[in-house]
């Protein structure tokens, strides 16, 4: 059932906003549920040097902004038309408060991407490629 319908009033943003997801929005992941809707378009996968730093949480992972040093960093890119998903993308990643929202260029535009501080990530293991899924299914390959 798509969970928008239980929405009273599906409002459209006055803009399409453009979301760059990097780890449990991913398609292929659980959360992604959250944009498999009508209000919600899949643009790509893209492979960029951004000054953000990945970092693994546990079961999700973190993003820091490193200004002055880049990092390759795997995202995708979903234009957003609805004020509803909007509102359920901010609520999952506790924004504002837990995560932040900075903006990133991407090949489909500017995009938000939502990131955290080096004191909330603490000393939690890197990310070093910079890709949420290839990190995951290495761990489970290695756990097996």
């Amino acid at each position: 059932m798509n969970e928008l319908a239980q929405e009273p009033v599906v409002q459209e943003l006055p803009q399409p906003a453009l979301y760059a997801v990097y780890g449990t929005l991913r398609q292929g992941f659980g959360n992604n549920r959250l944009l498999q809707n009508e209000y919600s378009e899949y643009l790509g996968t893209q492979i960029l040097k951004a000054p953000f730093r990945m970092v693994s949480m546990g079961g999700f992972p973190g993003m820091i902004a490193t200004p002055g040093k880049e990092s390759t960093i795997t995202i995708e890119v979903f234009r957003v038309t609805s004020t509803v998903v909007e509102k359920r993308l901010d609520q999952l990643e506790g924004y504002p408060g837990w995560y932040d929202k900075q903006t990133i260029e991407t090949n489909w535009g500017t995009a938000f991407i939502y990131t955290q501080t080096e004191d909330q990530v603490g000393d939690n293991p890197p990310v070093e490629s910079g890709d949420w899924k290839q990190y995951i299914e290495h761990k489970r390959a290695t756990y097996r």
